[in-house]
């Protein structure tokens, strides 16, 4: 269970650099008693980002286990074009399950260079057919530094043994097209494997559809066929 922890400074007060929020995350690992009575929690050492890293620290974890005690987690960072940040997503190894972590490094291709990323949602899906794992989110063509533009949304291939994603297996699910506003969000979305066909649904409220002031939009369902 990820959780988002504001750090305090040195005098005791909430830790915050760029003014605002300034966002660590950890992990609360459970596990039931033997009696079955009720579950005792565990919180992991806190993944930490500079300040000259991120201008809100890191918060919104997607998590994959590859491995009994094996997980990556990827973590939203927010930038800022006055000081010159732009907005990355960080990745991190945890060996134990959780309680220790690597030092949380901007995500990367595979070969070397950074993955653009607006600060917002991203997820990881592991098809219950394979051993590959996919990653979900918007990937700018270019430095961004805040939290739009989310789009295109996309997919790719994550190497987990690497902690990179696979450039040439990227896809684009959605993307801005005419009539939408510059702002629209393809974000906070759900998902779900589908039994019977093996696709990954995405559910996504298409936000907005006209305007910030009009707030109705409609809901997307996105059907991904995987592999091949």
């Amino acid at each position: 269970c990820g959780v988002n922890v504001h750090p305090l400074g040195p005098d005791g007060e909430l830790f915050s650099p760029h003014g605002g929020y300034f966002l660590e995350t950890a992990f609360l690992r459970g596990r039931w008693r033997d009696d079955l009575s009720g579950i005792d929690w565990e919180l992991g050492e806190a993944l930490k980002v500079a300040p000259e890293q991120s201008s809100v620290g890191c918060c919104e974890p997607a998590l994959a286990l590859t491995g009994e005690d094996r997980l990556l987690c990827i973590m939203r960072c927010q930038g800022d074009a006055a000081h010159g940040i732009p907005s990355l997503k960080f990745s991190a190894l945890s060996e134990d399950g959780g309680l220790t972590w690597s030092t949380p490094e901007p995500l990367r291709y595979d070969d070397g260079e950074l993955v653009h990323s607006p600060a917002s949602l991203a997820e990881f899906v592991q098809p219950s057919y394979g051993n590959e794992v996919y990653w979900i989110a918007c990937i700018s063509p270019e430095p961004v530094y805040a939290q739009v533009p989310r789009y295109p949304l996309c997919i790719g291939r994550f190497d987990a043994e690497r902690l990179c994603l696979i450039r040439d297996s990227i896809r684009v699910i959605d993307d801005w097209h005419e009539g939408l506003p510059k702002d629209v969000r393809y974000t906070n979305w759900g998902s779900y494997e589908d039994r019977l066909s093996g696709e990954i649904v995405l559910t996504l409220p298409e936000e907005p559809r006209t305007s910030w002031e009009d707030l109705t939009s409609d809901c997307y369902r996105y059907r991904i066929e995987m592999g091949g």
